[in-house]
Formats: structure tokens, C-alpha cells, sequence
């Protein structure tokens, strides 16, 4: 399952490329680097909610609110 995850998001960013390529006539370059952004602002993400959660709400109260969205 994860192959197959990693497969389809790298089709889908070589597509993203081309599209910023030759939809919004940006370079190569300046498309890839567009693309990691995305890509690290999104992985680092989880990183940032995590510190968040740890240093602002206690233990308990992270697991309660992690549990209602799960439900919902």
C-alpha cells in the first residue's frame, strides 16, 4: 500500500510540473522548487502540530480532542 502511495504521488507531482510549465508558462526550475516547498511545508506540518500540542495542551486533553475527531 505504501509503494503504491508513493507511486501515485510522484505521477501526480511530475503532472503538477507539467502543468505549471505549460499552464502558468513557469520554468522547470522554478516549478520543481514550488513543488518541494509544498512538499516540506506539508511534511513538516505534523512535526509543528505535534510541538504545539505538547507544549500548549496536556496529555489528556490532546487524546480527548484526537478522539472526538476520530469519531466524528
Amino acid at each position: 500500500t505504501s509503494m503504491m502511495l508513493g507511486l501515485a504521488v510522484n505521477g501526480a507531482f511530475a503532472n503538477i510540473i507539467v502543468y505549471l510549465v505549460q499552464q502558468f508558462n513557469v520554468d522547470q526550475i522554478t516549478a520543481v522548487q514550488i513543488l518541494n516547498v509544498y512538499n516540506g511545508s506539508t511534511n513538516i506540518t505534523p512535526v509543528v502540530g505535534a510541538i504545539i500540542s505538547d507544549s500548549c495542551l496536556r496529555a489528556f486533553t490532546v487524546i480527548l480532542i484526537s478522539s472526538l475527531v476520530s469519531f466524528v
